[in-house]
């Protein structure tokens, strides 16, 4: 695993977002200083501006722009905590003063003008209605194939999606060659003595489920530490299938049972820690499942990465 100020590996579909034409969000979203404050208010008027007198029409729009803000309040409350910090997130203005709002580096925020044609030099869009119909099918098929969370339904519904830089087809071939590189990592690890897994996590790790980052982070850690694989999640709500899971909940095996004292927890966290990107983790933080076990939860930040395990090609 590299550590902090090694050369990380190179990212396939990220790949730019650090370059030129990314940079160029930090000036773009430069104007968010200003309008974070109004926004949102921006959104409403826009409704409430044409507003009539009240009646079932009224009601009705009150309720599609109830439905609205609530999407989007779900949708910058999900990328704020799991989108990478480092990835340049295109977005409508309204959406993009949100996220500055909540504390989302303004330098990361692409605002997607009304004339613009393509999501260059970005990694993540926030697809709301006003961003669907600008892009209409060109947004699932050829600039943004995969959703990886999802919020509301409807004129209300809010992707996030990720950004194919070098094209949809380019973005598949990466996919599938980066599945079957999952796969065969999560066997070698099915096959680690050092290493106890439930059984949902195997048949998990078997279908290449998880994500690479977590997949290498499992092993340099079952090096150091037995480790008992309690759970993997993805925190992706109505994310596209086959998008991996970025979570794992673990504990350190001992005798007949398993925990995540506060030695096993202080330990890990210094290990992790000291990685550099992509393997910096987003979150290192105890917790207890529904069923009251203690583990500690290791998450990392979306997107996930393609092109980590070295296996390329077709």
């Amino acid at each position: 695993m590299p550590a902090r100020g090694q050369r990380a590996p190179r990212r396939q579909h990220e790949r730019g977002l650090l370059g030129g034409r990314g940079r160029r969000a930090g000036l773009i979203a430069l104007a968010l200083l200003i309008a974070v404050a109004g926004g949102l208010g921006l959104a409403r008027a826009r409704h409430e501006g044409s507003a009539g007198p009240a009646g079932p029409g009224h009601s009705a729009s009150g309720r599609s722009l109830a439905a609205e803000e609530a999407a989007r309040r779900q949708a910058v409350a999900w990328v704020a905590r799991q989108v990478s910090r480092g990835a340049v997130v295109a977005c409508d203005r309204v959406m993009c003063s949100a996220l500055a709002a909540r504390g989302f580096p303004v330098g990361s925020l692409l605002v997607v003008g009304p004339t613009a044609t393509g999501l260059s030099g970005s990694a993540v869009v926030i697809a709301t209605a006003d961003i669907r119909g600008q892009f209409g099918s060109k947004l699932g098929s050829s600039e943004a194939p995969d959703v990886i969370a999802s919020f509301d339904s409807g004129s209300a519904r809010i992707d996030i999606r990720a950004v194919a830089s070098d094209g949809a087809a380019a973005y598949r071939t990466a996919l599938r060659a980066d599945l079957r590189a999952r796969q065969a990592s999560g066997a070698q690890l099915l096959h680690n003595q050092r290493i106890i897994v439930s059984d949902t996590a195997q048949r998990q790790l078997a279908a290449g489920e998880v994500d690479s980052r977590l997949l290498i982070t499992i092993a340099a850690l079952a090096a150091r530490h037995p480790v008992r694989i309690v759970a993997f999640s993805g925190f992706a709500p109505d994310a596209s299938p086959g998008i991996p899971l970025r979570f794992v909940d673990i504990a350190e095996t001992g005798g007949t049972g398993s925990t995540a004292g506060p030695a096993y927890v202080r330990s890990v966290r210094a290990l992790l820690g000291a990685q550099g990107p992509p393997y910096l983790p987003l979150r290192i933080e105890a917790a207890r499942t529904a069923a009251g076990q203690d583990v500690l939860r290791i998450g990392f930040s979306a997107p996930s990465l393609l092109g980590l395990l070295g296996v390329g090609g077709r």
